[in-house]
């Protein structure tokens, strides 16, 4: 039937199939006949891989009837028509996978263009939107910021006026607050001196004119006057001492006020003040202890300084009880000369210290001596300005009820040499 159709490829493959089919069966004559027919006729028609098999199932049977040399050519045979199947299966598979290699490649590269030409269309389509959104952007940023700058100019104009305007006005309160001050201080420093010309000075005035006028009228007599002499003494000595201190505190403040500092020996001024207040230490019964160095010598103005050193002795004679002592003592520095005056008296608190040594201290109330001394207050505000004026300092130490240690330091003069100091001590019993 197969050949009867012409299919000679069905027909050789059904021969080698069925020499296979003899060979098992132990057939080998017919399977012999069979497979020498089906090599024939696959050399005939080029039928390769029939012919392989055939060659292949022949070897065996050749192999099984003993003939060994058809047998391995046959095998010989079956190897190398298989060699070449395979060879051309792989070539044939090689060249198919290329193809579709290439195929694939050539779709990738169509898919890769047609996602690179997108992706162009989109980044063309992206930027024209960057491009227009970053204008406009670029467009309201300038608008704001040429905005703002106007504003900001404004703003710092307008701030600036008002930080002038603000420091005009604190200036402005400051120059009133120190205007006020020293209206304030002004008022009560007339107060103050009118108290002085209207109290302290008219009482002890009143009270000679009205001894004079007795005596002019003959109603004193001479016992009685005698008696009034010595009261009427302290009154004077008060009053010019008050007098002084007026007189030099009214210079100190005027405008021009100038020293004049020279060299001079602190010693000599402490002795002619205790000369100028003998009396005064008479009266109260106090001992004067006199420990100056024998030289202290100091650069600054003498009168000023001797106003000074007379005020310290008359406050501690003021505020010393009766039979007290007040000691006087120098101490000599490279640069400076210290001068102490150490009473047993009243003493002060600290408040009290404080308020006489800050800046702002000017005149107050005096307080009353042991012995009810009155006093004008100027005498303290006089040593500090004096003794600032002379580029020294002041310093007080004191305890309530033990005295009171007030100490003045003034520069040295130069032309001092240094060398032991060497006290000598003068104690005046009055």
């Amino acid at each position: 039937m197969a050949r009867a159709q012409g299919i000679k490829s069905f027909e050789a493959g059904v021969l080698h199939r069925l020499g296979n089919a003899y060979l098992l069966n132990g057939d080998l004559k017919e399977a012999k006949e069979i497979l020498t027919y089906s090599i024939e006729l696959c050399e005939e028609n080029g039928f390769l891989d029939e012919l392989s098999k055939s060659h292949k199932y022949l070897a065996q049977v050749f192999e099984k009837e003993g003939n060994i040399e058809q047998a391995y050519s046959h095998l010989v045979s079956f190897q190398i028509l298989n060699d070449s199947l395979v060879n051309k299966s792989n070539r044939d598979r090689l060249t198919l996978l290329q193809g579709m290699f290439e195929e694939n490649l050539q779709m990738s590269e169509l898919e890769l263009l047609k996602a690179q030409n997108e992706i162009q269309a989109y980044r063309l389509s992206a930027s024209r939107l960057y491009n227009i959104f970053f204008a406009l952007g670029f467009a309201v940023i300038a608008g704001l910021g040429v905005r703002l700058f106007f504003l900001y100019k404004s703003f710092r104009k307008s701030n600036q006026e008002l930080l002038l305007q603000k420091k005009k006005i604190e200036e402005q309160n400051q120059v009133l607050e120190k205007q006020s001050g020293e209206l304030l201080t002004i008022n009560e420093t007339k107060n103050k001196l009118f108290s002085i010309l209207g109290h302290d000075l008219r009482g002890p005035v009143g009270q000679v004119k009205s001894v004079i006028d007795l005596m002019l009228g003959g109603q004193l007599e001479r016992s009685e006057f005698d008696e009034l002499l010595e009261a009427l003494k302290k009154d004077v000595d008060s009053v010019n001492f008050t007098l002084n201190n007026t007189l030099q505190w009214s210079m100190a403040q005027m405008e021009g006020f100038k020293i004049h500092p020279s060299h001079f020996d602190l010693r000599t001024s402490v002795e002619h003040s205790l000369s100028l207040l003998d009396s005064y230490f008479k009266e109260k019964n106090l001992t004067v202890f006199n420990q100056m160095e024998s030289r202290a010598e100091v650069y600054a103005d003498p009168n000023l300084v001797e106003v000074v050193i007379r005020n310290i002795l008359n406050n501690a004679a003021k505020f010393s009880n009766f039979g007290d002592a007040v000691t006087i003592y120098s101490e000599t520095y490279p640069d400076w000369v210290q001068l102490c005056v150490l009473d047993q008296g009243v003493g002060m608190n600290q408040e009290q210290i404080d308020s006489l040594l800050k800046d702002s201290y000017t005149l107050t109330k005096s307080r009353l001596g042991t012995q009810k001394e009155k006093g004008s207050g100027l005498g303290l505000q006089l040593v500090k300005d004096f003794v600032r004026k002379n580029n020294g300092e002041v310093s007080i130490e004191s305890n309530l009820g033990h005295g009171t240690k007030f100490c003045i330091r003034l520069p040295r003069s130069s032309s001092t040499f240094h060398h032991e100091s060497v006290q000598s001590q003068k104690v005046v019993k009055v």
